[in-house]
């Protein structure tokens, strides 16, 4: 079987709101592991775990791993939480590995309600395992093969290996939010991120069109191929938005605010978006003073420009804690091709504006048919 631990604050939260987030891993156990067609006989909570019990609890475990809710994961062995029984247990199943070791440590925990502690319990084990194999010593520091064995209320587990979660909190449970989304690794790991602490997430692709290349939009495919693979949904969709039309009918009282406008533009949309879809708010891959439209003077007069919550996760990242993100969650190898660049972007892109320039451009907005361009939009599934 496989045991599951929950992320660490899960536990800690008030007992109607611990119960709901445990089911919603459970939830989304279930239908990942029918999505990886990994047969499972049950799954059982208990006191803080779930207990997935199948014939591939190591195939449990990698899947189970990625699911947001998820601490970790362990491939173990159920039996009756009599001494006696974890004894002949350690010994007999482990003996593949006991006899392939020169140093091992025994690590236990017990629930208080256990006769024996958990100190008491590890030096039991030690000595049967010393006494089967001589040639074993502890090493409690550094050793080869570590043994973690739980003892609850009628059971005990034992197992070698902890597989590290994801963590965060299970999706959709903290509400729905709008997330401009380019494909890039900056608005993908951001959409990421706020899976992580539950959001349902709702992307919307700025289509750029001859402004850009056609690879920005398979780059954009790509990314949610990925992200899909982290939604405990049967059917998710993204919305494409081909505001390159727009920028093809204005003309600007000054082309160094292009890319502000452009910004600008783009949260308009997401905001009339976000309104329509009952979105708590609007997330971007905005990292602080990476680009020119990211200084914080510019940030600000963004901001100022809708009426919803902006949130912005990489806002105190630079670009190489970001790309390492990207690179140890498996995101880096999609999101990092090369789509070319922005044919609008000028040579010296406007890092601060002016309250009389950013009158022009609300001006500018306001004169745009929001209607009209909303009724452009393309609604796709992924």
């Amino acid at each position: 079987m496989a045991l599951i631990r929950y992320s660490g604050e899960i536990p800690i939260k008030s007992y109607p709101v611990r119960t709901r987030l445990e089911n919603l891993v459970q939830k989304d156990i279930k239908f990942f592991l029918k999505k990886g067609k990994i047969e499972f006989e049950e799954i059982r909570k208990s006191s803080g775990r779930l207990f997935v019990y199948s014939e591939n609890p190591k195939e449990v475990c990698d899947i189970v791993r990625k699911i947001f809710g998820v601490a970790s994961c362990s491939p173990a062995v159920e039996v009756p939480n009599d001494i006696e029984a974890i004894k002949a247990t350690l010994i007999s199943y482990f003996k593949d590995k006991l006899k392939a070791k020169e140093t091992f440590a025994i690590r236990a925990r017990r629930l208080k309600i256990y006769p024996i502690n958990s100190k008491e319990i590890e030096n039991i084990l030690g000595d049967i395992v010393l006494k089967s194999y001589p040639n074993l010593k502890v090493d409690l520091t550094d050793p080869q093969l570590e043994i973690f064995v739980e003892v609850r209320e009628k059971n005990a587990y034992l197992f070698t290996d902890i597989i590290k979660g994801v963590g965060g909190l299970p999706y959709g449970f903290s509400g729905r939010i709008v997330v401009l989304f380019s494909g890039g690794t900056d608005s993908t790991l951001a959409a990421w991120y706020l899976m992580k602490r539950g959001a349902d997430i709702i992307p919307v692709y700025m289509d750029m069109n001859e402004f850009w290349s056609n690879r920005a939009h398979n780059r954009v495919v790509n990314a949610l191929t990925w992200i899909r693979e982290w939604i405990p949904i049967e059917s998710k969709y993204y919305y494409i938005v081909p505001i390159w039309k727009i920028h093809s009918s204005i003309k600007l009282f000054d082309e160094k605010f292009r890319c502000l406008f452009c910004k600008a533009l783009m949260y308009r949309i997401a905001e009339i978006i976000a309104k329509n879809e009952n979105a708590r708010g609007i997330a971007t891959g905005e990292s602080m003073a990476q680009v020119a439209s990211q200084t914080l003077d510019n940030l600000y007069f963004l901001s100022s420009l809708i009426e919803i919550p902006i949130y912005r996760p990489l806002i105190g990242f630079d670009k190489q804690e970001i790309l390492d993100k990207a690179r140890e969650i498996g995101l880096y190898e999609i999101s990092s091709i090369d789509v070319g660049k922005c044919k609008l972007v000028p040579k010296h892109p406007a890092t601060y504006i002016s309250e009389a320039n950013a009158s022009k451009l609300r001006a500018i907005l306001d004169e745009i048919d929001f209607d009209l361009v909303l009724s452009t939009i393309k609604r796709k599934t992924f």
